[in-house]
């Protein structure tokens, strides 16, 4: 076992060295200006680094992130901000950590969720610039990536990422329609070189459901409405 613990290590070290070797070369392309060795480089660098083939879980029965809850819109607006707060880590709920979770160092950490309206906006200031917004609540997730249940290559789930919007129509005074949307939503297909080091390489994805119906039943916790079916993931889940 510590022969093959030695083994792994040194693999790592010489992955880590060969990535610097690398930069190295590439920083010394960029000085002197070679545009054609620094694509060659992040060419290569690239071709290594990539998770392939990328596949998708069988997901026949997708959930629904819809849901009329028994409040005011505007109210409800107010709540749901409030909700997704930062302080408000989601590590103290079990249906976002369950979800919303990357690992670091071989420890579990949960991604950070923060809500704004309209009138207080910055992730989502170019979202309420477009008509027909002002009753929409961003939820950022500070460009932060987890583990799908959903996207995986050679066996191993890859990450992936994306900002939501709660879109609330009033259905009534006392009745408010709450739909999940996901704002341009990717997945991590491996690693690139720029300036400032490797980097990740994104890629535009589907919206899985998974995570915006994950959104909705928080909010339904939070509220006390019990109402909502459970939480479907795809079939190897």
């Amino acid at each position: 076992m510590k022969y093959l613990a030695t083994i792994l290590i040194t693999v790592s070290l010489c992955q880590i060295a060969q990535g610097q070797d690398d930069y190295d070369r590439y920083i010394q392309a960029l000085v002197k200006r070679d545009t054609v060795l620094m694509a060659q480089i992040e060419k290569k660098y690239a071709d290594e680094n990539t998770f392939e083939p990328i596949k998708e879980y069988p997901f026949p029965v997708k959930n629904i992130p819809e849901h009329v809850f028994k409040l005011n819109i505007n109210a409800l607006i107010d709540l749901i901000t409030t909700f997704f707060k930062t302080e408000n880590s989601p590590e103290q709920n079990k249906i976002l950590r369950n979800v919303f979770y990357f690992c670091r160092d071989t420890t579990k950490r949960t991604v950070s969720l923060n809500a704004e309206q309209s009138k207080d906006a910055t992730f989502g200031e170019n979202y309420f610039s477009q008509e027909g917004t002002s009753d929409d609540i961003y939820l950022t997730v500070f460009n932060k990536a987890w583990i799908s249940k959903f996207y995986y290559s050679t066996g191993q789930p890859i990450s992936y990422t994306a900002d939501f919007v709660f879109k609330l129509k009033r259905i009534d005074e006392n009745l408010t329609d709450v739909k999940v949307v996901a704002v341009n939503p990717e997945i991590i297909i491996g690693m690139g070189l720029g300036v400032h080091g490797p980097m990740n390489i994104y890629t535009k994805a589907q919206p899985t459901t998974i995570e915006e119906y994950s959104l909705l039943l928080f909010i339904a916790d939070k509220l006390g409405d019990t109402t909502l079916s459970p939480l479907k993931l795809p079939i190897s889940h």
